[in-house]
């Protein structure tokens, strides 16, 4: 017992030093790669401020050659042949903007001649602000130079005022040079400055590698001498535990052919899996089998509906047509509001139809999107005109209204955004028992966007019918459908005429206060963009015909 516990303590000791040790070390470097990269930094700090530096100085050594070619043209063009002047002005004139230019860049920064702000020390900028009236004075000497004209000789005036600008350069000159010595001198000390950071890093990396040497890698070897002492001693152990690995082999053995039995009874299950997967399998087929069967019986009734609509149609149209002569020509005045009320039934029923037809023909895949040049302004009048009367009878407002920017002409189906402009307004008018129904148009060029608001007071939605109202044949709940009338079919008819044309539309709604319909449809200004190429002319034929034909 107690030569085991030995065997514990003499392992755990070494394994805590071996750790101090390791720490010890991934600290110290850790502390070189800091040095490493600070002094990186710094010389990075170093070249581009010498780059910057060296900028700044050249730039500074051209203001003295500048002001002294400004000066030399000054004096060519006041003495100068009158043919020469203009060409001589011009370059007087590059000369003047390259000078101010520069000047300012030197106080204040310029990224055009890569020279950063705040460069300057506070004695720089008292340089810079002694020197500023010279500096002024020489540049009105110099604008009035340049409006020196070719056909005007030399006089005694322009002669004074080149020797006055002289004059002003002999004090700018000298000023100058002491601004470009002392930003060498302020450079050469920052330069120094880093170079004496570098050098102080080196020598603390040397330090630490050698204090690394000595309380790291010293203490690292002897453990390591330890450790191959212990291994030739554990060697040794190792040799008398061989043989009860012979012993424990053969142990496995037995056991490894249980394990063999084990598999085979495994691959007897793993049959049976398979038969059962198989079966799984023809399940799926008869499955999928059964799915196409009700697809295909879905789209036979929702031909049938459509065929059905379209035979109720016919009678219905002819109801219509004989309401109207027998309201114009036959009915007595007794009548007439009998008659009125068969006709506007009959409408409000071929209304349904019409809708009954499209909901059909989306469910069979028959509805078709026909995009031609119309105007938006013309479409929303047309339906807010339908509804102005039934308003104006409920005793509320129906206004409308289109952005200015919404372009006259725009691609788009105008039949269906005329449906969906009547089935929101219809519903806002109904559910609306007073207050106001508004109807507004913008247009988003950014995204080819036509933006569609139906906004009224009505008696609101509640959050959990919001998704449910764009379901066919459903309203907000049964008491509405029956107190409101209608199949419920309108919104669930624009939600999919809305994603036939790959828009979107969603509602805001608050109970007792209202609703807002909003619709984004795509569409753009021209029937084909300029970036794509030209449809076939057949198409192009084929729409025009459409749209005649349904304008006719």
């Amino acid at each position: 017992m107690m030569k085991r516990l030995h065997a514990t303590f003499t392992t755990i000791a070494p394994r805590l030093e071996i750790d101090r040790l390791r720490r010890l070390y991934l600290i110290a470097l850790g502390a070189i790669a800091v040095m490493a990269i600070i002094g990186q930094i710094a010389i990075q700090y170093v070249l581009r401020n010498d780059e910057t530096n060296s900028r700044i100085v050249n730039i500074a050594g051209r203001q003295r050659m500048l002001s002294q070619r400004i000066c030399n043209l000054a004096t060519q063009i006041s003495v100068g042949e009158p043919s020469l002047q203009p060409s001589l002005i011009q370059k007087l004139q590059a000369a003047h903007v390259l000078w101010k230019q520069s000047h300012r860049g030197l106080q204040f920064g310029d990224s055009t001649l890569e020279i950063p702000p705040k460069k300057n020390s506070q004695h720089i900028q008292e340089m810079f602000a002694d020197m500023n009236p010279t500096f002024h004075r020489m540049d009105s000497l110099v604008e009035a130079s340049m409006r020196f004209s070719a056909e005007t000789s030399a006089s005694p005036s322009r002669l004074a005022m080149v020797r006055e600008l002289l004059r002003e350069s002999e004090m700018f000159l000298p000023k100058m040079n002491a601004i470009v010595f002392q930003y060498d001198e302020e450079f050469q000390v920052a330069v120094h400055r880093l170079q004496m950071l570098e050098a102080a890093l080196f020598l603390l990396t040397l330090l630490t590698l050698g204090l690394e040497a000595l309380f790291i890698f010293r203490p690292a070897l002897r453990h390591l001498q330890t450790s191959v002492d212990t291994l030739e001693a554990q060697n040794d152990e190792l040799a008398s535990g061989n043989e009860l690995l012979h012993k424990q082999q053969d142990t496995l053995e037995a056991q490894a052919r249980e394990l063999e039995m084990m598999n085979a009874q495994a691959q007897e299950q793993n049959v049976e899996l398979e038969r059962n997967r198989q079966t799984l399998q023809e399940q799926m087929l008869t499955t999928e089998k059964m799915l196409r069967e009700v697809q295909e019986a879905r789209r036979v009734q929702s031909e049938f509906l459509a065929n059905l609509s379209h035979e109720f149609r016919t009678p219905l149209t002819s109801i219509m047509g004989f309401s109207e002569i027998l309201q114009d020509d036959f009915v007595s005045p007794d009548g007439l509001p009998f008659m009125r009320q068969i006709k506007k039934n009959a409408n409000i029923l071929f209304v349904m139809l019409n809708d009954m037809i499209d909901l059909a023909q989306l469910e069979a895949g028959q509805l078709q999107i026909l995009l031609a040049p119309s105007s938006i302004h013309g479409v929303i009048d047309e339906v807010c005109t339908i509804f102005h009367i039934e308003a104006q009878t409920k005793k509320m407002s129906l206004t409308w209204s289109v952005a200015p920017d919404v372009p006259s002409s725009l691609v788009f189906d105008a039949r269906r955004a005329r449906q969906i402009i009547f089935h929101l307004v219809s519903n806002a008018i109904k559910f609306t028992l007073q207050g106001s129904v508004d109807v507004r148009a913008s247009y988003l060029p950014a995204s080819s966007l036509l933006r569609i608001e139906v906004q009224d007071t009505g008696i609101g939605i509640a959050p959990q019918e919001l998704e449910r109202i764009f379901a066919p044949f459903v309203q907000e709940d049964g008491s509405a459908t029956r107190k409101y009338g209608g199949l419920g079919i309108g919104l669930a008819l624009v939600k999919r005429i809305v994603a036939l044309k790959g828009g979107s539309i969603h509602v805001e709604s608050e109970l007792q206060k209202g609703s807002a319909f909003i619709v984004e449809l795509p569409c753009q200004e021209r029937l084909f963009p300029t970036s794509s190429v030209l449809p076939p002319m057949q198409n192009t034929l084929e729409i025009a015909a459409k749209e005649w034909e349904k304008n006719k």
